[in-house]
This record gives structure tokens, C-alpha cells and sequence, in this order.
């Protein structure tokens, strides 16, 4: 019914935010963020410029860069987004490498009814695009 007011003692009698579980040094915000922001912004404009090979190539080293730091959700999601890039620039072969990044990332991480979904998605966005060799590939794998 009534929810108490958190009170986070000097913090908040000094008007200030209260840390974050890092100390406040990191987060989406921080200035250890900004350079994966910036390739990932490059990634997107490439992307609008038709470059799509170079947006996937950033984008992948932005995957395993997050691998590399234990964000494996976040790796997975990265390339996912190459996979398309690639994808979207007829390369079905390079997109198909990256699903299987995503996949085993995503078991990896213990999400394999996310895992399930993307096999389904992806086998059915690749048939659609016109890549049915690698659509059937990647069923096999299944």
C-alpha cells in the first residue's frame, strides 16, 4: 500500500546519485563505453551506405570483444546484427557463420529456448532472402 522511501544517507543529503554496482565507472554512459559506441555507430552508417561487408566486419570485432569481457548475451546479439549486415549484402555463406556464432553464444549464455527461436527465424529469413543452401545447412545442424 505504501511503498518506504529509500533514503541512500550522504548521497542523497548531498543531492548526488547513488553508485552503481561498479563504482560508477562503468554502465552504458561511461567513458569505458564510448569507443564500442563509436564503432558501433561507424557499423550503423556504414550500414546506411550500402558498405555492409566493412559494417559486419566492426561488428564482429565488437562481438568478441563483449565474448571476451563475459558479456555473452551481448556478443550474441552483435552478431546477429553481422549475420544480417552480411545478409543483406548477399553474402549468405558470412551470415550463416555468424548464426552460429549467435547460436552456440546463446547456449553458451543457458538461453537455449532463444536458441530455438533464432534457429527457426533465421532457418525462415534465410529461405526468404534467397539463401536456401544455407537455410538447409543450418537445419541439418539442428
Amino acid at each position: 500500500m505504501f511503498r518506504r522511501k529509500r533514503n541512500f544517507g550522504l548521497f542523497s543529503a548531498l543531492g548526488l546519485r547513488r553508485p552503481g554496482r561498479f563504482g560508477g565507472q562503468s554502465g552504458p554512459r561511461s567513458p569505458l563505453a564510448d569507443e564500442p559506441r563509436q564503432i558501433l555507430q561507424q557499423a550503423n552508417d556504414l550500414m546506411a551506405q550500402d558498405q555492409h561487408a566493412q559494417a559486419a566486419r566492426l561488428l564482429g570485432e565488437l562481438a568478441e570483444q563483449a565474448a571476451s569481457g563475459g558479456l555473452t548475451e551481448r556478443a550474441a546479439q552483435l552478431n546477429l546484427r553481422a549475420a544480417r549486415a552480411l545478409a543483406d549484402g548477399g553474402d549468405g555463406a558470412g551470415a550463416l557463420q555468424h548464426i552460429r556464432q549467435t547460436l552456440r553464444l546463446l547456449v553458451q549464455a543457458k538461453k537455449p529456448g532463444k536458441a530455438a527461436q533464432l534457429l527457426l527465424r533465421a532457418e525462415g529469413e534465410l529461405r526468404e532472402r534467397g539463401f536456401a543452401a544455407e537455410a538447409d545447412a543450418l537445419r541439418a545442424e539442428a
